[in-house]
């Protein structure tokens, strides 16, 4: 039997013929406009990532993506709201903005400055506001992206990327619950489903195009009551509206290890003040650009820093200052580690990869928790001083960066943004 005759779409004919089309769709578009697959990575934008071991967990990029939803979850006390403000700082230190609204009242005002605390941070680009119900974080919320889609237009290089922020997204009932328990002295049972079906409403409807705004959110997890508990206890989900795990590009589980404490740290503000912290398991269940399901443990850690400042009187006094931070550096140097070593690692590695590996970095493990590596100058270092070598050592990034498979990916100040993408449905006669 004959094989069909095929179009050679390599002719003129083919090419005009695709453009003519293209042309066509997007004069009926009322959103952004459409390209061909070969321009997606340009259109993919957003705030550098500046830790490569975070880069490889959402997925292998090298941005947070913008005009997506981020989802954070986690049971109570894992630091999930702490990893929603680290990211946060990531957008400050870009020349950014976070405007984070609170439904439930908990946020530490001491978390909020050691996360700040050392960096190089203007302490006005953060907008921290309390919401009483799901109604008002929702007019919060759009109202901050109203504004950026109307004055966030600017040219390469004065952009203002925006990290707007809801933690959690159940914290609060509706406005009506809140009349109703002030009516009748208690929450009616409908209330609850009615909140869960305007999140679900509002997440669908939400629209960040033509912004330079990335939306984030926290959730609190529960037993699945459907499941029986087996090995490690009952299966756990997302409490509250299961729209939130739809509508997110990239969704992040944290969970809270076991407590640190050390005489010294080589991440350190003050390597001569003893930290504590605890490490935080996090399971990438949905990825921003990339695979799924990957995994990484990062530590928390903080210390007291004796500063001083001015007192009413103008006298300078002595007071502690906690200082916190998140070990990026020893997270990218356990993961390197538990990649080559880790016969658990998740997802499995196989000797190919560890090939690969050895090609783009070799080092060995002379003693538990220690790392040689002569192409560094290292012997028996941290986790944490083999990451910041790493970091550190323009040439070895980048290979570990393209064994990693990490993708590059325009800036916000670099990327082309149709700014006008988010007012497309607003104009009539268009084609």
């Amino acid at each position: 039997m004959a094989r069909p005759k095929r179009v050679d779409s390599t002719t003129s004919g083919f090419d005009d013929l695709v453009s003519d089309l293209q042309t066509a769709l997007n004069k009926k578009a009322t959103s952004a406009q459409g390209y061909l697959e070969g321009d997606h990575a340009e259109n993919t934008w957003g705030v550098k990532i500046p830790y490569l071991a975070f880069q490889y967990f959402i997925g292998g990029s090298d941005v947070l993506p913008a005009q997506r939803f981020i989802g954070v979850s986690g049971e109570a006390k894992s630091f999930k709201s702490t990893l929603v403000y680290e990211i946060g700082n990531w957008f400050r230190m870009d020349g950014g903005f976070h405007a984070a609204f609170d439904t439930e009242n908990k946020t530490s005002a001491s978390m909020l400055r050691a996360l700040s605390f050392g960096r190089d941070i203007n302490p006005k680009s953060r907008f921290y506001k309390v919401c009483a119900s799901v109604d008002e974080w929702q007019k919060q919320m759009t109202t901050a992206i109203l504004f950026w889609r109307e004055r966030g237009r600017a040219e390469k290089g004065s952009r203002v990327p925006v990290w707007v922020t809801i933690d959690s997204l159940n914290g609060r009932g509706t406005e009506e619950a809140d009349a109703d328990i002030r009516k009748e002295g208690m929450a009616v049972q409908r209330g609850f489903p009615i909140a869960n079906l305007q999140i679900t409403n509002y997440l669908q409807g939400l629209n960040l195009m033509g912004t330079t705004v990335s939306a984030g959110w926290v959730q609190h997890m529960k037993d699945e009551i459907a499941t029986k508990a087996g090995y490690g206890g009952p299966q756990k989900v997302e409490k509250g509206a299961k729209a939130a795990a739809f509508a997110s590009s990239a969704h992040i589980r944290v969970a809270k290890g076991t407590l640190i404490t050390a005489a010294t740290h080589p991440g350190a503000y003050d390597k001569n003040i003893p930290v504590e912290g605890h490490t935080l398991y996090m399971h990438c269940v949905r990825g921003c650009v990339g695979p799924d399901d990957r995994r990484l443990q990062v530590d928390l850690l903080w210390q007291y820093v004796p500063i001083e400042v001015p007192n009413e009187e103008g006298v300078m006094v002595k007071r502690q200052q906690q200082y916190m931070w998140f070990d990026w550096d020893g997270a990218l140097g356990e993961l390197l580690w538990s990649m080559k070593y880790n016969e658990k690692h998740r997802p499995k590695i196989y000797d190919y990869h560890k090939d690969l590996l050895n090609e783009a970095l070799f080092f060995t493990q002379p003693k538990t928790n220690q790392i040689k590596c002569e192409a560094l100058g290292l012997d028996g270092v941290s986790y944490t001083e083999f990451g910041k070598a790493i970091r550190e050592n323009a040439e070895i990034y980048a290979k570990v960066s393209e064994y990693l498979n990490i993708e590059s990916y325009p800036s916000v100040q670099d990327a082309n943004i149709d700014f006008t993408a988010g007012d497309l449905a607003k104009k009539p006669g268009r084609g």
